[in-house]
């Protein structure tokens, strides 16, 4: 790592937030709703979309009883952070397009990442502790270190900040780097990096020898310490090949490893146990804490691949109104599944989530994704849902929430 030019910027690819939206064929938004809840179009059985797309969650360290919801919106309307206890708003904002994330610091309350490209912290009365800006308004991940600091990157550096909000060191990330996709703490203060990259990346990958030459290209893992120092990472030219989640967990003798999903086409990746092209193909790798890999496979499809606060793997998948949670071992073999019905008169739509860790387990919290009323093809926001997902034994319970 070094530090950036000032006037660097690096293209990042992003997929687009996640909305409150009732949306036509044309893929026209058809009522800007607030998240006051003044909505104007209807599901199909005659019930409100629901007022607010849940972007993240996050259980208070302190009183577990206390969860904390993110909101988005449409476009130019509001998005909030509220105590789903008492549905009392402790952040608002107009929706700029940022993605919201949160994280529960070991001192209870929340601290909000994004949001206008900054950090919040906030007490659990709604109070305001700190607040830092940073860069780049998109593109934009962060993460909560297990010493309570905050690492935030975007598309050109990486940075992080102190449990008191103050800047404790600033790097540049590689000028190969063309993306990042996921931000992971470590169990040992310090931070994974899962992205792409072209031209090289050192010292794992060399450049082309001269700019006419075919520039090599694919997915990459780094590993920093709690002093943003490189201490591990591998980067493969497999152009076709795409790491798009990840997650720290444990191997069957406790030690840390990175456990991330991707896909591609064609991919020959003998490094990852894909020695033939056979299309289409999802995978699963497992690293060490020297970026070495431990194992690879092939899956189904990419899951919504997490790790519970003790390490253990859950992959979740949704369709027709169910979530379903499968538990993973320590190898990447799927094991016990469970599945949550959000709806148990209907039974069918999409859904969308996000989930948090917590001790035993994952706390997931979203909506369904329902036809509307009205015209061909539109869809809104249905019930939104808030479970416990235990670990050991599997199992999903509805938790007590108050959001419609």
């Amino acid at each position: 790592m070094c530090r950036a030019p000032a006037s660097r910027r690096f293209a990042r690819p992003r997929p687009p937030p996640p909305r409150l939206f009732c949306r036509g064929r044309a893929g026209v938004v058809l009522v800007a709703a607030l998240l006051s809840g003044a909505l104007g179009c209807k599901g199909d059985d005659g019930s409100d979309c629901a007022a607010g797309t849940l972007a993240a969650v996050a259980v208070d360290a302190q009183t577990p009883s206390r969860t904390y919801i993110a909101l988005t919106s449409v476009a130019g309307a509001a998005y909030s952070v509220v105590d789903d206890s008492s549905l009392r708003t402790l952040w608002s904002a107009t929706d700029d397009g940022t993605s919201l994330q949160l994280f529960a610091p070991s001192s209870g309350g929340v601290l909000l990442t994004n949001g206008g490209a900054a950090a919040r912290r906030i007490d659990a009365t709604g109070a305001l502790l700190w607040s830092v800006g940073y860069g780049d308004v998109v593109g934009v991940l962060a993460a909560l270190t297990d010493t309570g600091d905050l690492a935030v990157v975007d598309p050109q550096s990486i940075r992080r900040y102190g449990s008191d909000g103050t800047l404790v060191w600033d790097e540049a990330l590689p000028a190969s780097v063309t993306g990042v996709s996921a931000l992971v703490a470590d169990r040992q203060d310090g931070v994974w990096l899962v992205g792409t990259f072209a031209g090289g990346l050192s010292p794992w990958v060399a450049a082309a020898p001269s700019s006419t030459a075919a520039q090599p290209s694919g997915p990459f893992v780094i590993h920093l310490d709690g002093q943003g120092d490189e201490i591990g990472g591998g980067a493969w030219n497999l152009p076709a090949l795409a790491f798009h989640q990840a997650a720290e967990a444990v191997d069957a003798g406790g030690a840390p490893m990175l456990v991330v999903t991707g896909e591609g086409s064609e991919i020959v990746a003998p490094a990852f146990g894909l020695t033939a092209a056979a299309g289409e193909v999802a995978i699963a790798a497992a690293f060490g804490l020297s970026g070495r890999i431990l194992w690879s496979r092939t899956i189904v499809s990419v899951p919504d691949l997490r790790a519970d606060a003790d390490g253990n793997l859950l992959a979740l998948t949704g369709s027709s109104g169910v979530l379903s949670v499968d538990r993973w071992d320590p190898a990447g073999n799927p094991g016990p599944s469970v599945g949550f019905a959000v709806d148990t008169m209907k039974g069918a739509g999409g859904l969308r989530w996000a989930a948090t860790p917590v001790a035993g387990g994952l706390v997931v919290g979203g909506e369904e994704i329902v036809a509307s009323g009205g015209e061909e093809d539109a869809s809104c926001n249905g019930r939104h849902f808030l479970v416990q997902v235990t670990t050991d034994p599997l199992a999903i319970e509805a938790l007590p929430s108050r959001l419609p």
